[in-house]
């Protein structure tokens, strides 16, 4: 089956599943999300086609709706498509960092018994014998049942106490605020919205915005996300702030936009009912 049919076949059975929905228009997100959720439709699109063709083929379903003609649409699924890779800023927030009492272990050394978890019986001395009161005869020490030294108290045998500072724990919560910085790639497929993104990032350089997702906003369904980075970077609220010259808590920085064309295949993959597409 080739691809122009196989795209009326999802089509169609996209169509099905909107009866209940409040529009006729599906976007590329949803699309997405029924073709690797429908098990016919999964098992009919990816026998035949790679993750990232899958891509283009949501594209030419969504342009499909949008009323163009197959050949269209595919024209468009190719060169009109942009993965758009951003830098967000989160909420700022305290984080935890390693204990310096205890250098993250949680604990420390006990001084009442130098770490060792017993000490010199305090009834005998460390002798291990006591004087009867009786006969003045030497007898085993009911301190330490005769052998000189005993658990220690403090520690409760363990050489070892519980640090104070952290309750345990080995960490600590940095008294300087941090923000944490997330880097998510999107699927654009509005060729309007990728100049104004362009614009932005060309007028901004390495500086943040606010307004990426109010564009976004606009996109009438010809965006989706496809991955959150899991790496994390963390930098000082107050420096980071000082460096950029206003709040940034919540913007986001325009890395990058890249024509699907330009992408390779082996840089996508289906995840979690997802497409995820792996920067590299």
């Amino acid at each position: 089956m080739d691809k122009s049919k196989i795209a009326e076949v999802v089509k169609k059975f996209i169509e099905k599943t909107l009866n209940n929905a409040k529009t006729s228009k599906p976007g590329v997100s949803y699309i997405i999300n029924r073709i690797l959720k429908l098990p016919a439709l999964k098992l009919l699109v990816t026998n035949n086609f790679t993750p990232k063709e899958i891509v283009e083929l949501a594209y030419i379903v969504f342009y499909l709706f949008e009323g163009y003609s197959f050949t269209e649409a595919d024209w468009k699924s190719k060169n009109e498509v942009y993965l758009v890779v951003l830098n967000e800023v989160g909420d700022s927030y305290s984080r935890e960092i390693s204990c310096d009492d205890c250098y993250g272990n949680g604990h420390l050394e006990c001084e009442e018994c130098d770490g060792e978890g017993e000490m010199d019986c305090d009834e005998c001395e460390g002798t291990g014998t006591t004087t009867s009161d009786a006969d003045d005869s030497n007898e085993d020490c009911g301190g330490c049942d005769g052998f000189s030294r005993r658990s220690c108290g403090n520690c409760e045998g363990e050489a070892q106490i519980e640090c104070q500072s952290c309750e345990g724990r080995g960490e600590v919560e940095d008294e300087d605020e941090s923000i944490f910085f997330n880097k998510v790639v999107w699927f654009i497929g509005d060729q309007n919205m990728k100049e104004t993104l362009s614009d932005m990032k060309s007028e901004l350089g390495e500086d943040y915005t606010d307004k990426v997702y109010d564009l976004f906003d606009t996109s009438k369904g010809s965006v989706f996300l496809s991955i959150n980075i899991t790496e994390w970077d963390f930098e000082d609220l107050v420096s980071f702030g000082q460096e950029n010259g206003y709040d940034i808590e919540g913007h986001t920085r325009i890395e990058s936009i890249i024509p699907i064309e330009n992408t390779e295949p082996k840089t996508y993959k289906i995840e979690d009912d997802n497409i995820r597409y792996r920067l590299i």
